[in-house]
């Protein structure tokens, strides 16, 4: 990367080009992103990743100047601060000096050295030479243990503490709740009794500190500051920058010379292990491989077959062999993961895991009927691995991998690696919910969609025709017409389809065209289409939905919503929707863990997910979308799915003591005190997101994992089935207070978990009767469709068609097209 961003930069004129070997691919990304870059002007902007070392962050900085992008598109604000030591640098004198005996005292305040700092430094060994060690966190890990005392600390949500925001702004941090343990310390709290020795409180420092920052009269000033949470105007000065100094950047060695390359990155859950003894955490799946508590060597389907090891798909699950990682002289074991699109010669670890903590909590053995004792995660060692009285761990989560890596950077080279076993179980998330062979994520490419807006319905199977209607109709398609789905880039690829890598059809694969479909189906059509809806896709064209005999209604006669029952509860008068745009998910996973904390979804352990009985509500799929099967380096899509709030809702036709009904709101909900476990309804959703209580996972929650559980929703039990409900208990809160306030609803009051922790706004939820809603704008987009319509279920839950911004002169260029490769080849 180094080398390519040095290449970039003097294709713009910044700085000297390396000397490297670079393919034709290579020059032609080169060409095409120097001239994109170029046609945009001080609108583009250029950053580097955060892993990347500072000669490519100063590279990126030079192009934005080049560009004219400093001031508009990028501002530098200046911190006043002097330049400080890199923290791998200043670890390493720390070491040498702890080594060399110049340390007598030291502290370790909410780190963790011994886990995570690299072998080379041998952390360990030199810190038996400093006669007192203090360390302060929150649990007792691997540092803790070889530190002569251990202080608790406070949970960040717990402390007072201040800082500054991005640009500078003075902030004070507030904490949410009282410690829940007394002898629990924030850091300032240690710090100030080392320095002075007077144990004060984080309030009083804080204040004390603030005291410098806030004119008289103080007390006023103060509150102020509390109640509004920030210091107005102190922000940083912006700051003016001549010339860029431009590095030089070698180029890098070839990778024969180099040999296998091994990328140490932070785990996208775990991070660096800060969150590993956090089960929310070690449950939700990678946002690309969905694997669930374990970290693996992430490899391309050539380096798999050079090394000779294999992923397996059997009996629902998927099996892998496990390698021993050779770096420097450290060796770890993980299992293999055959990952489309990863680059060859390179292996992918996360860092994060193997964890060995200590704890006082007893395990729980219950009489040989009951088998919570065997199904409590947090039953025996800390849930991210224990240590027992020996020293050697207990249900150890994965592998460490952070002592691998280098000093100062997170790519090693010169790794070897030979297959040390097979049969290794990764549990993932994936393929439990399939939808294989329908038209599930839609997308076009900006000219596409600036020719025909309505795309999403040119992959919209034809709706089955029961002997009603002529079928007639303007813009719409049917499933014969070419386009961009969830099937695949040209309608006939497959998504999730890479069977070459080990891993089989996903959700997605294999388009039904009309020819595939039954023959009463062939024959109908969604000739209207559905754009152009107003009341949240309610209509089609110029009429509803339920006057066209093309949309027969299970209970045509009786529908809920038509009662009169249904019509006078006050409820009747909010109709709820949401919409999820699929060009602005970015796959993060964040919507899942909101809902996790709101809804008091539990986790329920590797083997449980394995057997596909995973309870989290929300699912985000990750599509992989290529013309060719087997392709080594395929597209990749995600989509957010939970219950779609269908108005005929397959579920609630079949449930045999109306469990789930349709509420006066037009929501689907759950009661759970008369579910009875037949499951029927999990297997007439289409959309797989029911969930079904297979034990009972809240009777054993720890008395602080019970602490954090929401008052507000029912704690399910054994035999319940669960879903998503679109948060219906902030739904009333709102309600009762706009009631209590004699006004309406106001437009957007209410905010689903998911769309408040969504840090792309890419959920919208509210009210489809009032048009001063977002939601109603967001389904009049054109790029508005609904999941599996066809199937006649009506969802109020709709999908943005996804829009990507291509370089067609690249897409040209790289196209498998055997006429375009003889054009190029002879240019």
């Amino acid at each position: 990367i180094p080398a390519f961003a040095a290449a970039l930069a003097a294709e713009l004129g910044v700085g000297d080009a390396p000397d490297a070997s670079w393919s034709e691919r290579e020059r032609l990304h080169v060409r095409e992103i120097t001239r994109d870059l170029q046609d945009a002007g001080e609108n583009g902007v250029v950053l580097a990743g955060e892993t990347q070392p500072p000669e490519v962050h100063a590279l990126a900085m030079a192009i934005n100047q080049q560009l004219g992008g400093l001031g508009t598109t990028v501002t530098l604000f200046d911190t006043g601060e002097a330049a400080t030591q890199p923290q791998d640098e200043a670890l390493a004198d720390l070491t040498g000096s702890m080594r060399a005996g110049d340390v007598d005292t030291l502290f370790m305040l909410g780190v963790n050295p011994v886990y995570s700092a690299p072998s080379e430094l041998d952390f360990e060994e030199a810190l038996s030479n400093v006669q007192n060690t203090v360390h302060l966190g929150r649990l007792r890990n691997e540092t803790a243990q070889v530190a002569r005392w251990h202080l608790p600390r406070t949970h960040y949500l717990e402390q007072w503490g201040d800082g500054r925001a991005y640009d500078g702004t003075l902030s004070v941090i507030q904490p949410l709740i009282r410690p829940l343990y007394d002898d629990a310390h924030s850091l300032i709290e240690v710090l100030n009794l080392a320095a002075t020795g007077v144990d004060a409180g984080g309030h009083d420092l804080v204040r004390e500190q603030w005291r410098n920052q806030l004119p008289e009269p103080f007390r006023e000033q103060w509150r102020q500051v509390l109640h509004d949470g920030y210091l107005e105007d102190t922000r940083y000065n912006t700051a003016s920058v001549g010339p860029a100094e431009v590095p030089s950047i070698d180029a890098s060695p070839s990778d024969a010379e180099a040999g296998l390359e091994v990328v140490f990155r932070t785990d996208p859950t775990l991070m660096a292990g800060r969150f590993s003894n956090n089960p929310w955490m070690q449950e939700l799946p990678d946002p690309i491989t969905k694997i669930v508590w374990d970290n693996v060597a992430v490899m391309s389907q050539a380096t798999a077959e050079e090394l000779g090891v294999e992923v397996q798909r059997r009996e629902g699950n998927f099996y892998a062999d496990r390698v021993e990682l050779t770096l420097d002289g450290q060796t770890v074991e993980l299992p293999v993961w055959v990952q489309p699109g990863y680059p060859d010669g390179s292996i992918g670890v996360s860092m994060g895991y193997g964890r060995t903590l200590a704890s006082t909590r007893e395990s729980e053995s219950t009489p040989f009927w009951d088998t919570t004792d065997e199904t409590n995660i947090y039953n025996g060692a800390p849930v991210a691995g224990g240590v027992d009285a020996s020293g050697n761990g207990v249900d150890v989560v994965g592998a460490n991998v952070a002592p691998m890596r280098p000093t100062g950077g997170r790519v090693a080279t010169g790794a070897e690696i030979r297959k040390a076993g097979s049969g290794y179980l990764i549990a993932t998330t994936q393929e439990e919910g399939s939808m294989q062979g329908r038209p599930i994520v839609r997308w076009a490419t900006l000219d596409e969609f600036k020719e025909d807006p309505y795309f999403v319905n040119d992959e919209q199977p034809p709706v089955p025709e029961l002997g009603h209607g002529d079928n007639s109709g303007g813009h719409g398609g049917g499933a014969e017409d070419s386009g961009h789905g969830g099937e695949g880039h040209s309608g006939d690829g497959a998504a999730g389809d890479v069977s070459d890598h080990g891993l089989e059809a996903g959700p997605g694969a294999e388009a039904h065209a009309a020819e595939d479909m039954p023959e009463q189906a062939a024959h109908g059509g969604d000739g209207d289409g559905q754009h152009g809806a107003e009341t949240g896709g309610e209509s089609v064209g110029d009429r509803p939905v339920e006057e066209q005999e093309e949309y027969p209604m299970i209970w045509q006669e009786d529908h809920p919503s038509d009662e009169e029952a249904m019509k006078d509860n006050p409820y009747y008068d909010n109709q709820w929707g949401m919409t999820v745009d699929l060009n602005t998910c970015t796959g993060c996973n964040a919507c899942i863990v909101a809902c996790t904390s709101e809804n008091n979804v539990q986790v329920v352990g590797k083997e449980e997910v394995s057997r596909g009985r995973h309870m989290y509500w929300i699912r985000n799929d990750r599509y992989y979308v290529s013309e060719e099967e087997g392709d080594d380096n395929p597209e990749m899509l995600t989509q957010t799915v939970m219950c779609q709030h269908c108005e005929n809702a397959p579920c609630e036709s079949v449930c045999p003591v109306a469990a789930t009904v349709h509420s006066p709101d037009g929501t689907n909900q759950m009661v759970y005190n008369r579910c009875i476990g037949t499951r029927y309804c999990q297997n007439n959703c289409p959309y797989k997101v029911r969930r079904f209580n297979f034990y009972d996972w809240t009777t054993t929650l720890p008395t602080e994992v019970q602490m954090a559980q929401n008052p507000n929703v029912t704690v399910r039990t054994r035999g319940v089935m669960e879903k998503c409900t679109w948060c219906i208990q902030r739904v009333r809160k709102h309600q009762r207070q706009a009631d209590n306030e004699e006004r309406d609803l106001r437009p957007n009051e209410v905010e689903t978990a998911c769309q408040e922790a969504c840090p792309t706004d890419a959920i919208t939820f509210g009210d489809l009767n009032n048009p001063e809603s977002d939601v109603v704008e967001e389904k009049k987009n054109p790029r508005q469709y609904q999941l599996l319509s066809y199937l006649n279920t009506k969802p109020r839950l709709s999908y943005l068609g996804r829009v990507r911004n291509t370089n067609p002169r690249l897409e040209e260029a790289l196209s498998p097209d055997e006429e375009t490769e003889e054009m190029h080849a002879s240019a």
